[in-house]
């Protein structure tokens, strides 16, 4: 399973001098690469701050695309659901927003290739606050339709959402804390008919901060040796939130006896686990 919200498309037909068929793509927050020709570097900004604290960061908006592209830029807060999906907010809407404590310039512009587009904010730790706190900068692309003289057009458009995480930290207020609960081996069939094997446990996030978790998969012979082990797709647990993931494990080999999850905790060290989380379980 992957940390962040699916890609989702929406298409919309309107009658405007034409029809034209609209499509929003919400990329994968926070991992906010180019899609399309356009993009938002670094994909998150992590900050550990003193109550009070204020600094200036500034996030980077490009493209591939030789044409000008307009672009709208937004913010968004996000809270996330028992199986992980993100899902969005007007900013203030949520009881750790950094909407309160944000100062960015969000007025439309162009972004053309070569010449990169600057977008700094500043930000303010909360004084009396405690954790972690965070919003989303959206960039979305606005469509250009050329106008057909003596004829009805039809022109697809796309319009696209870029998406980065701004996260702070109250320094000295952090105490990122997690339990797994529930452990179990799940088969599913596949529309082609292969059976897929998962690994499913329920992250609990019971501290004051997010988490950047990090999965180790790994099987185990009847010693006790592990006998394979590889990395998956990092995922994001939000402040407050229990999270249910199932991870695609790879055909268990043939003198394993059991396998499981090592979650390792990244990101800053305010809000890193002191320990993995781990869970295992014999195969079925």
């Amino acid at each position: 399973m992957h940390p962040y919200p699916p890609l989702r498309r929406r298409a919309l037909a309107r009658p405007w001098g034409g029809i034209f068929f609209f499509v929003l793509a919400l990329h994968l927050l926070p991992l906010a690469c180019a899609s399309q020709g356009v993009g938002l570097a670094p994909p998150r900004i992590e900050l550990v701050l003193a109550p009070g604290e204020r600094v200036t960061r500034k996030f980077i908006a490009f493209t591939t695309e030789g044409r000008a592209i307009p672009i709208q830029p937004d913010l968004f807060d996000y809270t996330q659901d028992g199986l992980g999906n993100i899902h969005f907010l007007p900013p203030g809407h949520t009881p750790y927003s950094l909407f309160p404590y944000l100062q960015v310039a969000l007025d439309p512009f162009d972004v053309q290739k070569g010449k990169n587009h600057p977008i700094p904010f500043t930000v303010t730790a909360p004084e009396n606050g405690e954790g972690s706190y965070w919003i989303a900068l959206s960039l979305t692309t606005q469509p250009l339709p050329r106008k057909e003289k003596g004829e009805l057009a039809v022109r697809a458009v796309q319009r696209i959402r870029i998406l980065a995480g701004i996260y702070v930290t109250v320094a000295g207020t952090a105490r990122p804390r997690a339990e797994l609960v529930s452990p179990r081996w799940l088969k599913r069939n596949s529309a082609s008919g292969s059976t897929q094997t998962y690994f499913q446990v329920e992250i609990k996030n019971r501290g004051n901060t997010y988490l950047r978790l990090t999965p180790r998969l790994f099987f185990k012979d009847k010693t006790g040796k592990e006998i394979f082990s590889t990395m998956a797709n990092e995922l994001l647990i939000l402040r407050g939130e229990d999270v249910r993931v199932a991870i695609p494990f790879p055909e268990a080999p043939e003198e394993a006896i059991l396998g499981g999850v090592e979650f390792l905790s990244t990101g800053p060290p305010a809000v890193r686990l002191t320990a993995p989380l781990y869970a295992e379980k014999p195969l079925e």
